[in-house]
């Protein structure tokens, strides 16, 4: 856990704090929290996933070509540039609708407007 602001920060054999005052204000990730709050109250956590089945191959392959080309960041809060014009592309084959994928984003939990 990260000390809290203000904290005593250790120091290294040389003098100088193992960890940055910038470090010093990091806060626990939301997931955290919600996966604590999740086996506190028996529910059923939705902040995290732990599946009980082995991914399919070809997701573990995906993912091994992945890493291996240092595609390693999250995306965008919108949604990758190709994932978006897929989404477009398919939003017209089978739903007959225009879709600009600079204008519209996708998330995990999204519903349509009633």
């Amino acid at each position: 856990m990260v000390p809290k602001p203000g904290a005593d920060r250790r120091a290294s054999a040389l003098g100088k704090p193992l960890i940055s005052e910038k470090a010093e204000r990091f806060t626990e990730s939301v997931i955290r929290d919600m996966t604590r709050q999740a086996h506190l109250y028996g529910a059923i956590n939705l902040a995290q996933g732990f599946p009980d089945f082995s991914a399919p191959a070809a997701i573990k392959r995906a993912a091994q070509q992945a890493i291996a080309a240092d595609i390693n960041q999250y995306a965008i809060t919108w949604g990758a540039r190709s994932l978006r014009q897929a989404i477009a592309a398919k939003m017209k084959k089978w739903q007959g609708l225009e879709i600009d994928p600079s204008r519209r984003s996708r998330s995990a939990a999204a519903r349509p407007k009633p």
